[in-house]
C-alpha cells in the first residue's frame, strides 16, 4: 500500500463555494420549522475555532450555515479528512436530518443530526 501524503494537505476539498450572504442557523430552529423528516443537503463542512466555547462543527447546506453540537466535532473532522466522504458531499450524496433528545445529565432538550445517504 502506497503512502498518500495528500491527506495532510490543508484547505477545503469541498467544491461548493459558500455565498457571503449565508446566515447561521441552529438545529433547534430547523427542528421547530421542519421537524425530523426533512433531509437537508450537505454542501460542505468546517470547524469554527472562533466560537465562544471553543471549536465546534458547522455544516453548510444549500441555503445556510448550521451550527452542530460540540460532541460532533470529531465526527466532522473525520468526514472532512475522508476522501470518500468529501467526494460524496461534493456529488450531492450526503444529507442530514435533525432529531431531538433529552440530555441525561442536565435534563434539557437538545438537538443533533443523523447523516443520511441521498440518492
Amino acid at each position: 500500500m502506497a503512502f498518500s501524503a495528500s491527506k495532510f494537505n490543508k484547505g477545503s476539498k469541498f467544491t461548493f463555494k459558500t455565498p457571503d450572504n449565508f446566515q447561521y442557523n441552529t438545529l433547534d430552529v430547523l427542528y421547530s420549522q421542519y421537524g425530523n423528516e426533512v433531509v437537508f443537503p450537505v454542501k460542505a463542512l468546517y470547524l469554527n475555532d472562533k466560537g465562544k466555547f471553543g471549536t465546534h462543527p458547522v455544516v453548510v447546506t444549500d441555503k445556510e450555515l448550521v451550527d452542530l453540537p460540540k460532541h460532533m466535532t470529531e465526527t466532522v473532522r473525520e468526514m472532512m479528512t475522508d476522501d470518500e466522504a468529501v467526494d460524496a458531499i461534493n456529488n450531492g450524496k450526503v444529507g442530514f436530518t435533525v432529531y431531538q433528545y433529552i440530555d441525561s445529565k442536565y435534563k434539557r432538550t437538545c438537538y443533533s443530526v443523523t447523516w443520511v445517504d441521498v440518492q
